[in-house]
């Protein structure tokens, strides 16, 4: 097993190798897309990261719970953008370490979007009235990371989007870590039901930024909302949102540059309060408008609830 150190208030739970299936990945909602085959591996393991769990006022806590294929394509579109940004690099065989600010802002930006809905049962606010406090929530999380952004537009939804589901669609341009190694856009879409996905593109001179289908490289983070107990416990402190997000990229560039995968599956939840799933594909080229389940390998939803205990 591998354990890297991680200085946060949480406790991150993480799983190892375990037996392995082949499943179809299903496309739903809008748009041509094709049905990914996937190797999926489950992981099986123990906790990490001392005892903060018990310790910390508010806790965030997750597992990995798959890998998928044994192709190397994280890597590979790591060290794809890399090169395309900065050109060849003598530390190419650690390319997704590099990124992983990038990585951390996507996966905060997802678990924050799907916290923002509201209640147990799907229900939310009104799509102007949440729109608008999804903006600012996101734009406070990215800053409390110590990242900055240039600005975050409302896309226009189409009216096949809303025939679909989509609520609302923000871009997010230019955000970079002060330690990162690139800038990135973020394309924010989610849906009625409070899942989503995030589409990440690194900033390249001369390229067009996250279009409707973009040609190039970057990654794809789906996302599903279990459970919001607001009703019952209170609204969920989202301020160790920052911090898990930063575990979890840390162990996914571990993973995307050592153990040739192709996409990170992990769910994760915060104060026992909010749950998610969240499932990260590399994109080589080619961005498609669909969610693509998260539970592809498995059901996310048991997993946080009987191994990391959140219900």
């Amino acid at each position: 097993m591998r354990q890297e150190g991680f200085s946060i208030a949480l406790a991150f739970l993480l799983l190892l190798t375990g037996a392995t299936a082949t499943v179809k990945s299903p496309v739903t909602l809008e748009g041509p897309l094709e049905a990914r085959d996937v190797v999926c591996s489950r992981e099986l393991g123990e906790p990490i990261g001392g005892s903060s769990l018990a310790e910390a006022a508010s806790s965030g806590s997750a597992v990995v719970a798959y890998t998928v294929g044994g192709g190397a394509l994280m890597h590979a579109v790591c060290e794809g953008i890399i090169i395309l940004r900065h050109g060849p690099q003598d530390e190419n065989s650690r390319s997704c370490s590099l990124l992983s600010q990038g990585v951390a802002a996507a996966v905060l930006i997802g678990t924050t979007a799907a916290a923002q809905a509201k209640g147990s049962t799907g229900s939310t606010t009104s799509d102007k009235r949440m729109e608008s406090s999804l903006s600012e929530m996101i734009r406070q999380q990215i800053g409390a990371s110590g990242a900055t952004v240039e600005g975050i537009d409302t896309m226009p939804l189409s009216r096949r989007s809303l025939s679909n589901g989509v609520v609302e669609r923000l871009k997010i341009k230019g955000m970079r870590h002060p330690e990162g190694y690139i800038s990135w856009d973020h394309l924010v879409t989610r849906y009625q039901d409070g899942n989503g996905y995030v589409q990440t593109t690194p900033v390249i001179p001369g390229s067009s930024k996250n279009a409707k289908r973009h040609d190039g490289q970057g990654f794809k983070y789906n996302w599903q909302r279990f459970d919001v107990n607001t009703n019952f416990l209170g609204s969920p402190d989202l301020s160790v949102l920052p911090q898990l997000s930063a575990a979890v990229s840390n162990d996914w560039a571990v993973r995307a540059d050592n153990d040739r995968i192709d996409e990170y599956i992990f769910t994760g939840g915060v104060d026992h309060i909010y749950t998610f799933g969240m499932r990260i594909i590399a994109e080589t080229g080619g961005f498609g408008e669909e969610y693509e389940d998260v539970n592809v390998c498995g059901d996310l939803r048991g997993i946080a609830h009987d191994e990391l205990k959140l219900r």
